[in-house]
C-alpha cells in the first residue's frame, strides 16, 4: 500500500504534494464537521422528522456529487482513504418501518457512504471511482437492512473517500 501511495504523488515537488493533501485533508474535515452539526440537529428532532430530513441532505449529497463527478473517470493515480461506515443501528434510524417498505432497496456494501438507497441511481453516485465498489439490489426494506447488518458484522461494510484525485493542479503551482 505504502509503494502505491509513493508512486501516485510527485515527489519532484513533495511540498506541492503536501499543499494538496493538506487542502483535501482540511476540506474533508470541513465536510465531517457539517455532517457532525446535520447529525445533531437531526438527533433532536422526531424519528420521522429525521429520517425525511437524512433522506432529503443524502438526496442532495448525491445529487451533488454527481454533478461533481459527471463525466469523469477514476484515475490510477487517485488516493483513497478508508471512513467508518455507518452502523446498522444508524441505518434502520434512517429507514424506520413505514409504507415504502415493500419496495426495492440498493444496498451499497463497498463505496463512498455505504447504506441503503431507494434508487439504483442514487447507489450508482456512491460507487464512482471507488475500487472494488459493491451494490445488491433487494426486494424489501427488512431484506436490505438485513443484508447490510450481516455484512456490516462480517467486515464487509467498507467507506471510501478519494482523497486525491491523481490530476496535478495548476492552481497550486
Amino acid at each position: 500500500m505504502t509503494d502505491t501511495v509513493l508512486n501516485a504523488i510527485n515527489v519532484s515537488n513533495p511540498q506541492r504534494e503536501m499543499d494538496a493533501l493538506t487542502a483535501k485533508v482540511a476540506e474533508l474535515t470541513t465536510m465531517c464537521l457539517d455532517m457532525t452539526k446535520l447529525c445533531i440537529d437531526v438527533q433532536s428532532d422526531t424519528a420521522a422528522t429525521a429520517a425525511t430530513a437524512a433522506m432529503n441532505a443524502a438526496t442532495a449529497a448525491s445529487a451533488a456529487t454527481a454533478a461533481a463527478f459527471a463525466g469523469a473517470d477514476a484515475t490510477d493515480n487517485a488516493i483513497w482513504a478508508q471512513g467508518d461506515p455507518r452502523t446498522p443501528a444508524q441505518m434502520e434510524a434512517l429507514f424506520p418501518p413505514g409504507p415504502n417498505d415493500g419496495r426495492p432497496f440498493q444496498v451499497v456494501c463497498i463505496g463512498r457512504e455505504p447504506g441503503l438507497y431507494a434508487t439504483a441511481d442514487e447507489a450508482n453516485v456512491q460507487l464512482l471511482g471507488v475500487p472494488n465498489q459493491f451494490r445488491l439490489k433487494k426486494d424489501t426494506r427488512a431484506e436490505a437492512l438485513a443484508y447490510y447488518r450481516f455484512q456490516y458484522n462480517a467486515g464487509k461494510v467498507q467507506k471510501w473517500t478519494e482523497v486525491w484525485d491523481g490530476v496535478e493542479d495548476d492552481a497550486a503551482a
